[in-house]
């Protein structure tokens, strides 16, 4: 059959498709030879285009397919940087920490910003303390004085205070409580916890909190709790080295006539802090708190695991407005970070109970940690000694074990003791539990500037009013506490001191305690635990006392 030139043929060789007008002389073999040269010479000067480029090729075409309302959002890579995905998956894990049901069952607010974002950490930063002027240690008349004689002048004047507490103080019992049972249950079990919750929920509606001065002992009288608050009674009831006979005490008679508009009705003096020792103290909490950043720990079951910042409106109005307003026209929103920093003398690491006595990480890791705790505890030495002497009075049989337990393992000299370590928990919320660190008596007090707070103690059924001078002796190792849900509120002093609640709680870690009794003064330090021993009579052998 005849084919005319202009007719279309089609031809597969090598795997080629071609069309076109077939010539009237040429070699079939010849051509497709040629073709495939061409096609190979082509594949080698082609560049193969690099993931990126690709990325953005495919992205392109896709926004081609998509709708006018698509068209407007960025186009999503479809090949992911896993390195990148995984670091912020990490980060997310880190700031967020996992919810519990302690957390769900606690109301938390503004945890998110006008955004609904969470804030970042870079720009909640606790803020300096600018232009406030710390007070003389022993008062401006004392000034002229050398530092030693002021420290002096200071240990005399937290005595006298605490000798005031103890002449007039008035002692209670408590019907049906008894210490050797609460001290028998297993710690800050679920069970327990929850029960503590609930039982301070119907306090919180039912039971007025108690501002006075006052001795809580069991059925047995065994001394549970001693509160330094106000000095209801102006009486002196006993004197100076009397024995208190704890089994007679009266039966605890409810707030009625103890309560904070009781207290201010009379006028009442505080058998704890002064208003100036108090602000002097917060400021140097906010001081620590802005150079060294507090760590909220999503595993502490006794704070709230989701307060790692708080929010409270810029200066103006300090009762937060809700989300929606904030969004629209509200004042511009604060955040700080908070958590907890824990300035510990020495304990064992965790899972070597018998190995050496470190300080804690955040008293020496690093420099600004070592010199900022150094500062800390040069700075607040009014509020050191006034817990020194009332612990005295308020615990003697407990006293002497934990000094001479503290003097064998002091790291930081400046210290007077007698507990080995502080928890500087810096405006977080407090939820029900037993200490689990330490077996004897813990001082807690708060510090700040704040609405509620109320410290509820569900084993005892009572609800201390519990403001920012106010300081109370617990057993925390046995007795379930809580502090009820608090509001920041403006400062009355300097405006750099930022809302919110501040607390304090210094401890003895039970397995430091067991390690130091006994011990000679320095003893740590000296022979490392007892793991080192030298010649002479320089150091303490390792085995000695």
């Amino acid at each position: 059959m005849a084919t005319t030139p202009d007719a279309p043929i089609i031809s597969n060789l090598g795997n080629h498709t071609t069309t076109g007008p077939r010539p009237s002389t040429a070699n079939p073999i010849s051509m497709a030879a040629d073709t495939a040269r061409v096609d190979i010479a082509h594949k080698k000067r082609k560049k193969k285009p690099n993931k990126r480029a690709r990325t953005r090729s495919i992205g392109a075409a896709e926004e081609d397919i998509l709708g006018e309302e698509e068209q407007a959002k960025p186009a999503q890579p479809l090949v992911p940087n896993r390195k990148k995905a995984k670091k912020q998956k990490k980060a997310t894990v880190d700031i967020i920490p996992p919810t519990t049901p302690e957390v769900d069952q606690l109301p938390r607010k503004n945890i998110n910003d006008e955004r609904g974002k969470r804030p970042a950490r870079v720009t909640s930063r606790v803020p300096a303390v600018e232009g406030y002027r710390l007070r003389p240690l022993a008062g401006y008349n004392h000034t002229h004085r050398s530092h030693q004689a002021q420290v002096g002048r200071l240990k005399k004047n937290a005595d006298w205070q605490a000798l005031q507490w103890f002449k007039r103080v008035p002692v209670f019992r408590l019907p049906g409580v008894y210490f050797r049972v609460l001290q028998a249950r297993p710690k800050n079990s679920d069970k327990d916890k929850q029960t503590a919750k609930v039982r301070m929920e119907e306090m919180e509606q039912t039971l007025e909190a108690d501002a006075g001065s006052m001795i809580i002992c069991d059925e047995e009288g065994v001394v549970l709790l001693a509160v330094f608050a106000y000095r209801l009674q102006e009486e002196v009831v006993r004197e100076e080295g009397s024995t208190i006979d704890y089994r007679s005490a009266p039966y605890y008679p409810g707030p009625k006539g103890r309560t904070l508009a009781d207290a201010h009705e009379m006028d009442a003096q505080v058998d704890g802090f002064k208003s100036e020792v108090i602000e002097d103290y917060h400021a140097m909490m906010q001081t620590v708190a802005h150079r060294v950043d507090p760590v909220c720990d999503p595993r502490d079951h006794r704070h709230d695991p989701t307060g790692n910042f708080m929010a409270y409106p810029d200066r103006e109005g300090l009762e937060a407005p809700q989300q929606e307003v904030l969004q629209q026209k509200g004042p511009k929103q604060m955040y700080e970070i908070s958590g907890v920093k824990h300035y510990v003398h020495c304990w064992p690491a965790q899972g070597f109970p018998n190995g050496i006595l470190y300080p804690s990480g955040d008293t020496a890791k690093g420099g600004m940690a070592a010199l900022v705790s150094d500062h800390y505890f040069r700075k607040t030495l009014p509020v050191s000694h006034g817990i020194r002497s009332r612990f005295k009075l308020a615990f003697p049989e407990y006293f002497g074990p934990y000094d001479e337990a503290f003097l064998a393992g002091q790291h930081n000299m400046t210290d007077p003791g007698p507990f080995l370590g502080r928890a500087l928990v810096w405006k977080m919320q407090v939820l029900p539990h037993q200490d689990g660190l330490d077996e004897g008596p813990a001082a807690i007090f708060p510090s700040g500037y704040f609405e509620g707070g109320v410290l509820s103690i569900t084993d005892l059924n009572l609800r201390l009013a519990y403001r920012p001078g106010h300081l109370a002796y617990l057993m925390a190792g046995q007795l379930y506490h809580a502090v009820e849900e608090w509001k920041p509120v403006a400062s009355t002093g300097n405006e750099s001191l930022t809302p919110g609640r501040a607390s304090t709680v210094c401890f003895f870690p039970k397995l430091a305690y067991a390690r130091l009794k006994g011990k000679r003064p320095k003893w740590n330090a000296d022979t490392l635990s007892g793991t080192i021993s030298y010649d002479g009579n320089q150091y303490a052998s390792a085995s000695e006392g």
